[in-house]
């Protein structure tokens, strides 16, 4: 095998641009995306409450901390140290964080049975979409740390849980607890006094609620009278420890075959990612470096245009990180936790994205686009060195944004076919919400390192590998689509073959956009696909950031783009003979 470097400029079939055909297929495409997934979901919404405004984390925060002094803590004996009408403490005195947490089952067996309107006459009390409010406090005098949990309607800002957990000695590092203080629960009917009251706090009336027969020593479990949205029913417990209630919660109970079932389709999820996209990537990863190192003399290593390729994809990914961790961690630890102790988890995320989304990326693009240079399919990249560089990326713009609707379209009409044709459904996630998110303005971001990472390192260097030994496109482009989609597999989209099935599609029309109209075309599609669906929850909150914030992110690529087409054009007058007329 021989790479060369081919400087001409784009060859014919890379500069065309979008058809009057293509662009009547955009149009179309994105009508049909907004029929299929805005408007007619928005119209079919029968729950009246999801049209109201939804609650920031700081917002949910403070409606924790009234809370936490008065109201729900005030009328049960949850807390020794706190009465009515006592002053909330003075933020020095505790430590606090907020995590948007989900009951991904609950929500999957409405959607996998068109439950939702049964289940809306109970979403006030039992929501599965909460805010998670912790607060630490510390009494190191006394050597005491009381952990407490309260979970906010995230609309209502209702309380609709907490757990309180008083701890003996804290630990050197802060942030474990050790031995229980062990007291004796009160009487069973002081038990069921206070617990009655604990959950008419919780937004529920008596009449509603009926105190189970069989109870534990430790528990005060409530039926709920109707609770019940098909085969899921609905019960309160009241739990008690040391002689206080340690705990409140609604407690959906889901069929057992259907608990069978999710567990069933997660766990093929994860072995399909664990082997069929970590594995594969590491293995690309691997492929890239060998590549790089034996054909290091005949690779052009010096690209200006890949290494600010990598290098924002790099500083993008670690910016991400950052901004991800201390929600991750907070919801593994169900404790608050801030940036002051994360220095070293930070430190280490950092240094593997640099090697990650940085090096192997950087390696993976030079050594693909040598693979595609020595093709019948020669520049599908061009690059700043080019001539026609800036000229040519504006028009791969206005390709990429129309193949943005036809994507938008196939997508709609794929997901429709799966919902009925196989049943598909689909559940929340905590894990992958942009609510998790430190800054969530920042959440768009990520377009940018999915549409150069991916479209790079499984379009690019994978395809253009295996097709230098397979010689055939199509062929060649199977393996790495098919590992691309698996990487998508533990979406909460079910059937678990639902996305790579959908994907598979997708990430064939993303190598015949590379192959009929550049590598350009490919990423500015791929961007803008990613970041129309990232903008519409900041467009459909209604508030004006977040339409700032939706129409700044969707302009984003096109100022770009002009940006660099202006600066490459003054670079070329700077450098063009002065004897040479300008065209």
């Amino acid at each position: 095998m021989k790479f060369t470097y081919n400087s001409t400029a784009g060859n014919q079939r890379y500069g065309q641009g979008a058809s009057k055909a293509l662009i009547g297929a955009a149009v179309a495409g994105f009508l049909l995306f907004l029929v299929i997934q805005v408007i007619i979901p928005f119209l079919s919404s029968s729950n009246t409450e999801q049209l109201t405004p939804m609650l920031t984390k700081d917002e949910a925060i403070r409606r924790a901390e009234v809370a936490y002094t008065s109201a729900i803590f005030s009328a049960t004996p949850s807390f020794s140290n706190t009465s009515k009408g006592s002053s909330i403490p003075s933020s020095a005195q505790f430590k606090k964080g907020a995590i948007y947490y989900t009951n991904d089952l609950l929500s999957g067996y409405l959607s996998k049975y068109e439950l939702h309107t049964a289940y809306n006459r109970w979403e006030k009390a039992a929501p599965y979409d909460i805010y998670r409010v912790f607060f630490d406090k510390e009494a190191p005098l006394q050597h005491k740390r009381e952990l407490v949990t309260i979970d906010i309607h995230m609309r209502t800002g209702q309380i609709v849980g907490y757990q309180q957990v008083l701890s003996d000695t804290i630990d050197a590092d802060n942030s474990s607890t050790t031995s229980e203080v062990e007291q004796p629960n009160p009487d069973r009917a002081y038990m069921l006094a206070h617990s009655d009251e604990a959950v008419l706090q919780l937004g529920y009336t008596p009449a509603q609620l009926a105190r189970k027969s069989e109870q534990l020593s430790n528990e005060i479990r409530y039926t709920v009278k109707n609770g019940q949205v098909g085969d899921a029913k609905l019960e309160v417990v009241v739990w008690w420890q040391n002689g206080k209630i340690s705990q409140a919660q609604s407690i959906w109970t889901l069929p057992e075959a259907y608990t069978q079932l999710m567990q069933e389709q997660k766990s093929t999820a994860e072995q399909i990612s664990s082997i069929g996209y970590v594995l594969m990537s590491v293995i690309f990863a691997a492929a890239a470096c060998i590549m790089a190192l034996i054909y290091r003399k005949r690779i052009r290593f010096r690209s200006r245009t890949m290494l600010t390729l990598a290098a924002l994809s790099c500083l993008i990914s670690i910016l991400h990180g950052w901004n991800v961790i201390p929600g991750t961690i907070m919801a593994d630890r169900l404790e608050p936790i801030g940036y002051d102790r994360l220095q070293m988890t930070i430190t280490i995320q950092s240094l593997f994205l640099f090697v990650q989304a940085g090096i192997t990326l950087y390696l993976a693009l030079i050594v693909g686009r040598s693979c595609w240079d020595v093709s019948q399919h020669k520049q599908v990249v061009i690059s700043w060195s080019d001539a026609d560089f800036g000229r040519q990326l504006v028009r791969s713009f206005w390709v990429g944004l129309a193949f943005t609707g036809v994507l938008l379209g196939t997508q709609s009409i794929i997901y429709t076919g799966l919902e009925l044709g196989m049943k598909a459904w689909s559940s929340t996630d905590a894990s992958s919400s942009p609510l998790n998110l430190s800054y969530m303005f920042l959440y768009p971001l990520v377009a940018w390192v999915a549409a150069i990472s991916e479209e790079g390192f499984f379009r690019l260097f994978a395809v253009g590998l295996f097709r230098k030994f397979l010689r055939n496109t199509w062929v060649a482009a199977i393996i790495p689509t098919f590992v691309w989609a698996a990487g998508h597999v533990t979406y909460p989209i079910y059937p678990y073959y639902s996305r790579p099935l959908e994907l598979m599609i997708i990430g064939f029309l993303f190598v015949w956009i590379m192959v009929r109209y550049g590598f350009w075309s490919a990423v500015v599609a791929h961007l803008m696909l990613d970041t129309i669906l990232m903008v519409i929850p900041y467009w459909i909150d209604g508030s004006w950031s977040g339409i700032v914030i939706g129409t700044f992110y969707l302009l984003l690529p096109m100022a770009v783009v002009y940006g660099i087409n202006t600066l490459h054009r003054h670079k070329t007058l700077k450098i063009r003979p002065s004897h040479e007329p300008v065209s």
